[in-house]
């Protein structure tokens, strides 16, 4: 059978220090399977690997579990640039609630980050164009 891709949420739980710290991750990772049962099996293995124990900078325990999958989509449309990885059905009420649904570029996830690493690599080209 040919190999298939799949996007399986995983739920990593952190606990910093003790029980009353908690955040919990809905991490979507990419897979690569030639069957459903297959992909199930690899989202667990690296969910599984991605348990650990570390001290962070505040020195508290932080504690990293992997919990299971909280789903696992089948991408139907394969892997490659605009393709549909998965969707998920929505029923708002009305269409200003539908609009409503929106968010701004800046509350995407990841948006400082990118943010960040954009500025730098602005700097970096800039300082190149200069030398």
């Amino acid at each position: 059978m040919d190999e298939q891709w799949f996007v399986a949420e995983e739920l990593l739980l952190s606990i910093i220090g003790g029980e009353d710290d908690l955040v919990l991750e809905n991490n979507f990772i990419l897979i690569k399977a030639d069957t459903w049962s297959d992909a199930v099996a690899e989202a667990n293995r690296i969910g599984k690997e991605k348990e650990m124990e570390y001290t962070n900078t505040d020195g508290a325990t932080v504690k990293v579990r992997f919990l299971g999958l909280r789903n696992l989509h089948f991408c139907h449309d394969g892997v490659e640039h605009g393709a549909e990885l998965m969707w998920d059905k929505l029923l708002p009420a009305s269409v200003a609630e539908a609009q409503a649904m929106v968010s701004p570029v800046s509350e995407y996830g990841g948006y400082e980050a990118a943010m960040r690493r954009e500025k730098s690599m602005e700097r970096l080209k800039k300082h190149k164009q200069e030398s």
